[in-house]
């Protein structure tokens, strides 16, 4: 019986590549041969520190151990088999019912020929088979797997550690692999999946519940690996950082080119479930990253494709956040890691921002653009709104050149009026956008324009020049004055700088006026009648995300001849905006028997730092100032006591002024 053990174990190691043969010893009268055999090595297989005893009384029981073993790029440490009955002939070694010793048993049945140098391995755990033959003799040794439900948790171990681990899954089909006196040859096979889990530690990249049909075929040549494959992703979701596959219904073809330099898809045909059909090619090198990409889809879902595609590379940006409907093309091409070429076109598409900042109904756009030649694109769309002012229907004709845009004319309808934008000019530099244009604002009504915003209906339009305005580095300003028409007068706003106006944004500004009309502005805030006119002027205003920080304003009668009259209402909602200190100087019977009064001259300021607004009047008086200076019959002077009002004590003397009736304080 020894000499045909001996043969078995000389033939295997003369076809592997016998490292060494380290100790034999054989007790007779135990009936025991034990083996220690220090290493086996191939270039794709190997182990070392192997023992193995055979005990031989009514049957012949072998127990092996493997201390190390290695095979591509993948170590496990002692690894033990135990056979209850090992039967050996000359042409056949053969154990029906052993055993691998995993934490939990695997009934493992083995045979081998030693002269043909063939083995099959059956593993039957419950619920699973597994079938590995293996032919490592001739012109072409192979080993073929056959699997049916087999449990692909028992994979994990074989997985780089730093990658997902394989928790739960079943698959079934075969497996072929081919060799020669070296390494793999060639790896082909189908396989059925169910019920795939898996995750990596991080969380980062997992996946639930997956289903499908995977299929491949990989030929080596050299260092290279010629592939084709097809995935049939039928059920399941997958997250894969940053982006998240709810569920399945993709089907990929791919072939391409695999060795240590770089991975090449040569062809690939992507059908993404309620997306659409894509083609892409891939040239990518470990050292360099993407060298060659190629990507074209038609008639893709912009609704799916933004959900699942675009939006997790959109985060911190305007367009995070969309609802998006419509069709649309992509051409792209890139090289070396960058867009060389990229043709977009959309199809009645709408994009509307959920936090209600912008909207465009009906985009229209074609895009064709390259990195080194001019090209011309229009955009256009049937209208939306812009931070609550409806916009309308619009084309804008752009000229591009590489990373440079340009428009040199283009008119956007808002509300009844329009803003003529001209010289339009954006560019990328170092990675970010940055845009100027210059313009006007053909007249807009302000009742229409202060409703869209939600301000109280103002009466005038709105209409000016509108200066340089650029935008650099986050920050939005304007060089020059804005100047706008309203309440009869005119408002000039300077200095404006808005940073990150779409995210948390901070303002800055000066801002003027002249000559408003009083009447116009005190029926629009429901103040109470005033005839007049008034000047007002905010200096070094501050706002973080759009509350005031800090600002010095003044408003005061303007200068020249016109009726200056004020109602009793105005006179109540002054002296209670005034607070507790204020009071009327008026005898009250006076107050009872007159519904207007004569003034010379009304002003009030307010200097905003740390939440507290210092209040100055027209003049000093006494113990305070005064915010309305009588003159002529009947004549009414409002005083004002209060120097320290809290901002947000003011804002809310405000709300109560136009909600409710108040009484001033006679004195």
């Amino acid at each position: 019986m020894f000499p045909y053990f001996f043969i078995f174990r000389i033939s295997l190691l003369q076809r592997v590549g016998l490292a060494w043969l380290l100790s034999m010893a054989v007790t007779a009268q135990a009936a025991t041969l034990s083996m220690d055999i220090k290493g086996l090595s191939h270039p794709a297989v190997g182990m070392s520190d192997v023992t193995a005893t055979l005990t031989m009384q009514d049957k012949v029981v072998l127990d092996a151990r493997i201390g190390d073993l290695h095979w591509q790029g993948h170590q496990h440490q002692n690894v033990r088999y135990h056979c209850p009955d090992l039967q050996m002939t000359k042409q056949r070694l053969r154990c029906e019912k052993g055993q691998l010793l995993l934490p939990k048993p695997v009934p493992v049945a083995l045979d081998y020929w030693p002269q043909a140098k063939r083995f099959k391995l059956e593993l039957q755990p419950p619920g699973e088979y597994w079938r590995v033959e293996g032919q490592l003799s001739g012109r072409s040794p192979k080993i073929d797997i056959q699997l049916q439900q087999a449990d692909l948790s028992r994979l994990s171990p074989l997985l780089p550690h730093d990658g997902p681990m394989i928790t739960n899954g079943r698959a079934s089909g075969q497996v072929q692999i081919r060799l020669d006196q070296q390494a793999v040859t060639a790896v082909s096979g189908q396989l059925a999946i169910q019920q795939l889990v898996f995750a990596d530690q991080t969380g980062l990249h997992a996946g639930d519940k997956l289903a499908g049909q995977l299929s491949w075929v990989a030929q080596r040549a050299g260092e290279q690996w010629q592939w084709q494959g097809q995935l049939d992703w039928q059920q399941g979701e997958v997250f894969w950082n940053p982006m998240y596959f709810p569920r399945g219904g993709h089907q990929l073809i791919a072939q391409g080119v695999w060795s240590p330099a770089g991975l090449s898809v040569d062809q690939a045909k992507l059908n993404m479930a309620d997306i659409g059909r894509a083609s892409l090619s891939l040239a990518w090198s470990t050292a360099q990253g993407v060298e060659r990409l190629s990507l074209t889809g038609q008639s893709l879902s912009l609704a799916q494709a933004y959900g699942v595609l675009l939006k997790p590379w959109l985060a911190g940006t305007a367009a995070a956040d969309l609802e998006v409907t419509g069709e649309g093309d992509i051409d792209l091409s890139m090289r070396d890691g960058a867009l060389q070429s990229l043709d977009i076109a959309l199809r009645k598409a709408d994009l509307i921002d959920n936090q209600q900042r912008f909207a465009l109904k009906q985009v229209g756009l074609t895009l064709p653009w390259r990195v080194d030649q001019p090209t011309l694109a229009e955009l256009s769309f049937d209208g939306g709104h812009l931070l609550k002012v409806d916009i309308g229907a619009t084309r804008v004709p752009l000229r591009l050149n590489g990373w440079d845009v340009e428009v040199k004319q283009a008119s956007l309808p808002i509300l009844d009026g329009r803003l003529d934008l001209q010289d339009f000019h954006a560019a990328k530099v170092a990675g970010n956008w940055q845009w100027a244009f210059s313009g006007a604002l053909a007249p807009i009504s302000m009742p229409r324009f202060s409703t869209a915003m939600g301000w109280p209906s103002m009466k005038g339009t709105l209409s000016g020049k509108v200066p340089r305005v650029s935008f650099h580095d986050q920050i939005l300003s304007m060089d020059g004055t804005l100047q706008m028409k309203v309440f009869d007068g005119t408002i000039e706003l300077a200095k404006l700088k808005l940073i990150n106006p779409l995210g948390v944004p901070s303002l800055t500004a000066d801002l003027t006026a002249h000559e408003l009309d009083l009447g116009m502005l005190t029926e629009t805030f429901s103040f109470g009648s005033i005839a007049g006119k008034v000047d007002a002027s905010v200096q070094g205003l501050e706002l973080s995300n759009w509350q005031p920080l800090r600002f010095d304003a003044k408003l005061m009668s303007s200068a020249g001849s016109y009726p200056r009259r004020i109602s009793q209402r105005a006179v109540q909602n002054i002296s209670a905006l005034g607070g507790g200190g204020a009071a009327v100087a008026l005898q009250k019977s006076v107050l009872r028997i007159f519904e207007n009064f004569r003034y010379s001259q009304l002003g009030l300021s307010c200097r905003l730092h740390n939440g507290v607004c210092t209040m100055t009047g027209v003049e000093p008086a006494p113990g305070g100032y005064v915010i309305v200076k009588g003159g002529g019959v009947p004549a009414i002077t409002v005083m004002g006591y209060n120097r320290q009002v809290d901002w947000d004590e003011l804002i809310e003397r405000l709300k109560r002024i136009t909600r409710d009736n108040l009484k001033p304080v006679v004195q």
